[in-house]
């Protein structure tokens, strides 16, 4: 409601925030991910349910809609290039190898399929490698050394 303020303690200072729409309700629900136990805690916009879930140690995380089903899902881009996702449309994890050491992880629809599709940009070449849902793999020249890719939603 326009007027009031509300405050309350959710995660610390060394928590990234991860905000989206975890539970498909159209509303953007707080949520944080803990790189040093791998926690994601998430509070639903209607303020009556939280939600917490491990996915392993470290790396950086990369939520998006990789299902297609109009949630946010949990997912995270480690340095050695593995990605781990939790689909939120059947809770089931699934994991892979797209990317190497100092690639930057850059999710987006690509193929316009309505699902994220795993992306990373590589800065030592400037290429986009994308392992699109509907298309397969795709790469593509855009960029140079010292540019910061910046994906669409």
């Amino acid at each position: 409601m326009y007027g009031t303020t509300e405050q309350w303690v959710f995660g610390t200072k060394n928590d990234i925030r991860v905000p989206g729409d975890y539970d498909g309700d159209h509303c953007t629900d707080l949520a944080f991910f803990r790189p040093a136990t791998g926690l994601w805690s998430i509070w639903f916009c209607n303020g009556n349910t939280s939600s917490s879930q491990a996915l392993g140690l470290g790396g950086q995380p990369v939520p998006a809609d990789y299902d297609g089903d109009g949630k946010t899902d949990m997912a995270v881009f480690r340095s050695s290039g593995s990605w781990t996702v939790v689909n939120s449309s059947n809770g089931s994890v699934s994991t892979c190898q797209w990317g190497m050491p100092g690639d930057i992880p850059v999710p987006a629809d690509y193929d316009g399929d309505g699902k994220a599709d795993i992306a990373i940009w590589r800065p030592s070449t400037g290429e986009f490698w994308i392992s699109g849902s509907r298309v397969g793999t795709a790469v593509y020249v855009w960029g140079v050394a010292g540019d910061i890719p910046v994906p669409s939603k």
